[in-house]
């Protein structure tokens, strides 16, 4: 087709890349389905981590909101001591 001559000692590797790619795509295709199990639990894992976490953090959040430093009736010193506890709360979040 090309008119690119293949050495001979090659020519068995050009002969058998048809059949060498099938069985290439077949065995990632079984080792897909063989998979197919632990990447539901994984998906499944994720996601209820992924809820937890949006939980907890709009539970935090309300709570900033509602008694956190800038709420009416706090003092700078007791702001300062919230925003503190607001910010190690932050950084026990994991994602």
């Amino acid at each position: 087709m090309y008119k690119y001559q293949v050495e001979p000692e090659d020519q068995h590797i050009v002969d058998k890349i048809g059949t060498d790619w099938g069985d290439l795509v077949e065995m990632a295709n079984r080792k897909d389905f063989e998979v197919g199990e632990y990447k539901k639990t994984y998906a499944q894992i994720t996601t209820d981590g992924v809820e937890k976490f949006k939980k907890d953090l709009a539970i935090a959040y309300e709570q900033y909101r509602t008694n956190g430093p800038g709420t009416e009736a706090v003092s700078l010193d007791e702001g300062l001591e919230l925003l503190q506890a607001s910010k190690d709360l932050c950084m026990t979040f994991k994602v």
